[in-house]
């Protein structure tokens, strides 16, 4: 025997300072500023691969962390190979 015998929907379920997350994740604006010794053949190719228009990519909010750390964030030095290809990244929006 079930022991539910009425329910109703209470339409004030949520805590009062609960901000529901957005379901779809917000992009990210950067402006990024390429490595100066880049060829105009790998500027082309870094445009094309991180979709940088007008100076900017736009990514997920929650990959600015992951982003800045894998293709901003210290270089080697001593190193010859041009890595990361940006030399700065700033969140305009």
């Amino acid at each position: 025997m079930t022991r539910i015998v009425d329910f109703k929907v209470d339409a004030n379920t949520a805590p009062r300072a609960l901000t529901p997350e957005n379901p779809h994740d917000a992009l990210t604006k950067l402006k990024v500023t390429l490595d100066r010794r880049m060829t105009a053949e790998q500027v082309q190719a870094m445009h094309s691969e991180f979709g940088i228009r007008n100076g900017c990519v736009e990514i997920p909010h929650r990959s600015v962390h992951e982003f800045m750390q894998q293709f901003v964030a210290g270089a080697d030095v001593q190193s010859t190979a041009i890595w990361p290809p940006f030399q700065a990244a700033e969140v305009v929006r």
